[in-house]
């Protein structure tokens, strides 16, 4: 049970001033870090604003303009970004592991930075706006994957490309009100411990995620009761959190305003900062939350559900009664070559099966392509038309794999 439920309640539950206390940034902000950090091969635009309304929105920090340029140009005002607090140190961290996400939105804002890949051209740099200065921001040392823990310390809002426009920025203009920003992050979290307090299985998550969507259904086949919040739905108003009425007509404004929120409301701003990650779903099993490793929260559930986890879970201390029959489920991995899944026990010489040759088209004969630009009867009565088949053995496409193999998996060599 520790490998897939992870105490979490007591984050909940804990001060809203561990994360919100800002730091005067002219004060703060001084002398580059002496290290640069590992950046991000590719943060997600929607996360990182949603990280960015986490720590401005309930942190109260003020965060800081980050500017870019090539070589001698000049800076250039890219957009914002936040961290945990104002000093120098945590805002140019958080920028060099948004710093493939920024430089981007950078190109997108102003074509003098755009150069035609392969041309020499140096890197985008990054630089702070301290008062009147503009201090760069040490480069990362290199791109790798950051778990997504560590991409929740930083969040970035880019300036729009056009004011009113419908990107997830100009948006994001429209209004803080709108979507409830600010927010007092006290309040968030104690809402927060009540939903999730009062049922043994609530899930977070967007209504219109296919992933949320198959983890509410995997548990309702299974016949666990549980409580479904759809953040995307989530809206300000005097005394209800989630409001399930909000907006949902279909419209390009609801879609919109929609899209936005998902990025943008407090509920998942502060389970992102509390759980280490941005994605849905979010499952709470009596209180603790449901690891979701490799961010694949609606395979956990499958996992959780065939292994008992969660019938132990909501059983507490009650012993739990194995059906007759039951036994673990294997470990099952995905074969990178023929696709189905396959487990340790039962993968042999002749468990992956497949085509070794690619697909290839062709007429039955040649002429029937004149003849069908001509609009008279092709020969083989074909219409031209290609006929695909494998390089490998000559088989139709669709046909049974030609070749047998051991399945390999993503992770082996």
């Amino acid at each position: 049970m520790a490998a897939s439920i992870v105490p979490t309640l007591a984050l909940l539950a804990s001060s809203a001033a561990a994360l919100s206390a800002p730091t005067s940034s002219a004060a703060a902000l001084s002398a580059p870090p002496a290290s640069a950090t590992i950046a991000s091969i590719n943060p997600c635009p929607r996360r990182q604003l949603l990280t960015y309304v986490a720590h401005t929105g309930g942190g109260k920090v003020s965060g800081g303009e980050v500017l870019a340029k090539r070589e001698d140009s000049e800076w250039l005002t890219v957009g914002r970004i936040a961290a945990a607090d104002d000093t120098f140190e945590a805002l140019s961290a958080a920028a060099a592991r948004q710093e493939r996400l920024i430089a981007e939105h950078a190109t997108r804002l102003y074509t003098e930075l755009r150069r035609k890949p392969g041309d020499g051209s140096p890197p985008i740099e990054l630089g702070l706006r301290i008062d009147d200065d503009v201090v760069a921001v040490p480069a990362p040392m290199r791109r790798d994957f950051v778990d997504a823990a560590t991409m929740t310390a930083g969040g970035f809002r880019g300036f729009p490309k056009k004011a009113g426009g419908s990107d997830m920025y100009a948006q994001y203009d429209l209004g803080e009100d709108v979507y409830g920003l600010p927010y007092d992050r006290a309040a968030v979290r104690a809402e927060l411990a009540r939903l999730v307090e009062g049922d043994a299985v609530v899930v977070f998550g967007w209504s219109s995620c296919f992933f949320c969507v198959d983890a509410e259904q995997k548990l309702r086949d299974a016949d666990v009761p549980f409580r479904a919040v759809h953040v995307d739905l989530w809206r300000r108003s005097p005394d209800v959190w989630h409001d399930a009425d909000a907006d949902d007509s279909g419209s390009g404004a609801a879609r919109a305003a929609k899209n936005v929120r998902k990025a943008t409301n407090p509920l998942q701003a502060e389970l992102a900062l509390l759980t280490g990650r941005c994605s849905v779903p979010v499952v709470f099993v009596k209180g603790e939350l449901l690891a979701a490793g490799d961010d694949d929260a609606h395979g956990k559930v499958d996992d959780a559900l065939a292994s008992g986890d969660i019938a132990i879970a909501l059983a507490g201390n009650a012993p739990w009664t194995a059906p007759p029959g039951w036994a673990p489920p294997p470990a099952t991995r995905t074969c990178r070559v023929c696709r189905e899944k396959y487990s340790d026990a039962t993968n042999g010489d002749r468990s992956c099966c497949y085509h070794p040759g690619s697909l290839r088209g062709e007429s039955a004969r040649k002429g029937d392509w004149d003849d069908a630009a001509q609009g008279r009867p092709t020969a083989s009565g074909d219409g031209g038309e290609l006929v695909w088949t494998y390089s490998c053995c000559g088989q139709a496409d669709g046909a049974p794999g030609c070749t047998y193999d051991r399945c390999r998996s993503y992770d082996d060599p």
